[in-house]
């Protein structure tokens, strides 16, 4: 296969999760720096994640296949501004320190055009990359406009569920404990083991 058709062939696949001018970007990075993209179930514990070098020797990021379109382009632009924070510092530096925080931020303004975002989004973002936290989920005012954004299915985010309240999770049903740090625990009512939610994962809540 061609360098020319990969490269029209990952435009063609990510432009079903991200606005397509933003995608034609992409598709020259993964080609580019030979990443390794792929598209996951939804995660409860994170909406991305990067890894220098996969098992196939090459650099790696995951993205759950259940964000919309705009919290699906943000999610990739985090990793790859892991990507390359690594190649200017390597493991010398936190995963979301300053560094990234400069990186993050200018890849975002890169994207931060009418033919990409609305403008409340595009309001939202301006105020966003001037102190990015380390998750988007963290912003409660871009997690929010992001929201407006997603399918009406019935599902809401987590941290909108009272404490104690049930729900459901791929096919399992949950009960809201505590929020511990920047994360919400949850019991899993049919194996009773526990586990720390990201506040923006979309659940379904159940009555009882």
């Amino acid at each position: 296969m061609t360098k020319e058709t990969l490269f029209q062939n990952n435009i063609k696949v990510l432009s079903r999760y991200i606005p397509q001018p933003a995608a034609i970007r992409f598709s020259e990075w993964i080609l580019t720096y030979k990443i390794s993209l792929r598209i996951t179930r939804d995660r409860c514990t994170k909406l991305g994640d990067y890894s220098p070098k996969s098992a196939k020797g090459v650099p790696s990021i995951t993205i759950n296949h259940n964000l919309n379109p705009y919290a699906f382009l943000i999610t990739l632009v985090h990793e790859f501004a892991h990507h390359f924070n690594y190649l200017k510092h390597g493991l010398n530096v936190e995963p979301h320190g300053h560094e990234w925080k400069r990186e993050y931020a200018v890849l975002l303004s890169e994207f931060m055009r009418m033919d990409i975002f609305p403008p409340d989004l595009l309001h939202a973002l301006k105020k966003h990359i001037q102190n990015p936290p380390a998750s988007s989920c963290a912003d409660p005012f871009l997690q929010k406009i992001l929201s407006f954004y997603d399918e009406d299915d019935g599902s809401i985010p987590i941290e909108h569920l009272p404490v104690n309240a049930l729900f459901e999770f791929r096919n399992k049903v949950y009960k809201k404990e505590q929020l511990r740090r920047k994360r919400i625990l949850c019991t899993c009512r049919e194996t009773r083991k526990q586990y720390l939610f990201q506040p923006g994962v979309k659940v379904f809540p159940l009555e009882g």
